[in-house]
C-alpha cells in the first residue's frame, strides 16, 4: 500500500506543470536562433545546451508524482489482477469445454448430413432403376438408359441440419494461421517447420525486418549491403 505520507496532490502538480510551460513558452519566444552563418552556429549549439538544462530540470521536478502515480497504477493493476484470475482461469476452461463440444456436434451433425445425402441418392437411384425396368420391359430402351443416366449424372443431395447449439450458445467466426503442418500455437511451431515454410511463403505475405535492418547498418557502416535496400548516414548534432 502506498504511505499516506508519500501522497502527491494531483492539483500541485497541474500547478507545477503548468508554470513550467508558462516558462517553456516563454524561453521558446525568446532564444529562437536561425543558423545562418558560424557565429549562429555556435549560439545554436550553446542554446540547445541550455534547451537540455531546463528539460532535466523539468523532468526532475516531476519525477517524484510521475513515480508515485506509476507505483500506484501498478499496485491498483495488481490488485485488479488478482481479483479477476480466478474467474479468467474458469472462464478460459468453460470457452474450451464449449468449443471442443462445439467441435463434436458439427462433426457428428456433418456426418449425419452426409449419411442422409447418401440416403437420398440411393432412394433417387432407386426410383430411377425402378422406372427404367417399367420403360425397358415396355420396349422403351433408350428412354430406361436416359431415365438411369439422369439420375446418374444429377447434383448430390444437400442435407442441412440444424445446428442446436446456435439456440443456446453465440458463437463468432474467427479465421487464425498456423505453419502447415505446425501446431495451433504459433509459438511453439518448431524452428526446423518455420525454415522449410518460410521457402514456401509468397513473397506477399512477408515483410522486411526493420529491427533487424536497423542493427545491421549500424554495425557494417559503410560496408553494409543488402540487395534492393540503400544505406546512408545522417549527421545528427548532439548536445
Amino acid at each position: 500500500m502506498i504511505p499516506i505520507t508519500d501522497l502527491v496532490q494531483p492539483a500541485d502538480v497541474q500547478q507545477l506543470a503548468d508554470s513550467e510551460k508558462r516558462d517553456a513558452i516563454t524561453f521558446v519566444e525568446q532564444n529562437q536562433i536561425a543558423v545562418v552563418d558560424l557565429v549562429s552556429l555556435e549560439q545554436a549549439v550553446q542554446l540547445r545546451t541550455r534547451i537540455g538544462d531546463k528539460q532535466k530540470a523539468i523532468t526532475e521536478k516531476l519525477s517524484k508524482p510521475k513515480a508515485w502515480a506509476y507505483g500506484l497504477h501498478r499496485w491498483f493493476c495488481e490488485l485488479e489482477k488478482t481479483a479477476l484470475h480466478p474467474l479468467d482461469v474458469l472462464d478460459k476452461y468453460e470457452a474450451q469445454q464449449i468449443r471442443v463440444f462445439k467441435q463434436e456436434q458439427d462433426r457428428e451433425r456433418q456426418q449425419r448430413e452426409r449419411e442422409l445425402a447418401d440416403e437420398q441418392r440411393r432412394d433417387r437411384e432407386a426410383r430411377a432403376a425402378s422406372e427404367a425396368a417399367q420403360l425397358e420391359s415396355a420396349g422403351e430402351v433408350e428412354m430406361a438408359a436416359a431415365v438411369m443416366q439422369e439420375a446418374i449424372s444429377a447434383p448430390a443431395p444437400v442435407v442441412s441440419l440444424r445446428d442446436e447449439t446456435r439456440g443456446i450458445a453465440k458463437f463468432v467466426r474467427r479465421w487464425r494461421w498456423k505453419f502447415a503442418g505446425g501446431p495451433e500455437d504459433v509459438a511453439t511451431t518448431p524452428p526446423e517447420l518455420i525454415a522449410r515454410t518460410m521457402k514456401l511463403i509468397p513473397r506477399d505475405f512477408l515483410c522486411v525486418d526493420d529491427v533487424k535492418l536497423g542493427a545491421y547498418a549500424r554495425s557494417m557502416k559503410h560496408s553494409a549491403n543488402v540487395a534492393g535496400i540503400d544505406f546512408y548516414h545522417v549527421d545528427e548534432p548532439v548536445r
